[in-house]
């Protein structure tokens, strides 16, 4: 993927134009005649996480491209898709790796939708996302305050009352562990001369 946005730049577009092909391909994703993406949900889990992956990794491709119209839809789309299983989850709990996938996607994806619509100084749409990846569990501050794709909308007011959202989450996530510790019993300290097993 790398190489073929590399020979794009270069004025070749057929190996770049090949991989979004063979990655919608391996998403099951094809394009309406409005230029709209369609997908069909695989039928099993482990279907559709491969699904996600590679939409995600079609949607990387497009911004690397610049086309950041075409990584938006499928950000989107990718956001509807996984949206639609956190739903499932709800409805028939499933093991916590089920969830902590599904969520962990939900938050790169909003993150990273987030930073194409700031590409495109669509702040309010892109602070909306941003929100969205906090709700779903984005902590890393400090890689918010220095990530260059957000320095278009650095400036809008928004960007701010974010920022004091995120340090009041993890004050309060602080807040929650601290007290959890302080309810966790002691630990019981060992004998200092531990007795040898008992013989046959």
């Amino acid at each position: 993927e790398t190489a073929a946005v590399a020979l794009l730049r270069l004025g070749e577009p057929v190996h770049f134009e090949r991989r979004v092909r063979s990655l919608r391909a391996a998403a099951k994703a094809t394009v309406a005649a409005d230029g709209a993406l369609q997908v069909l949900p695989a039928p099993d889990r482990e279907g559709r996480y491969g699904q996600w992956d590679f939409l995600e990794r079609l949607a990387r491709l497009h911004a690397r491209d610049e086309n950041v119209g075409s990584a938006e839809r499928v950000y989107q789309k990718l956001i509807d898709l996984v949206g639609a299983e956190l739903q499932r989850l709800r409805k028939t709990p499933q093991a916590y790796g089920d969830w902590a996938r599904t969520l962990g996607t939900l938050r790169g994806a909003h993150y990273n939708l987030a930073c194409v619509c700031a590409q495109r100084v669509k702040a309010g749409e892109a602070l909306r996302h941003l929100k969205q990846a906090v709700d779903y569990g984005y902590l890393d501050i400090d890689w918010l305050k220095r990530d260059r794709d957000l320095d278009p909308i650095r400036d809008d007011p928004g960007y701010a009352e974010l920022l004091a959202y995120l340090e009041g989450r993890i004050r309060t996530f602080r807040e929650a562990a601290r007290k959890e510790l302080e309810r966790a019993p002691e630990p019981k300290e060992k004998d200092a001369d531990p007795k040898p097993p008992k013989g046959d």
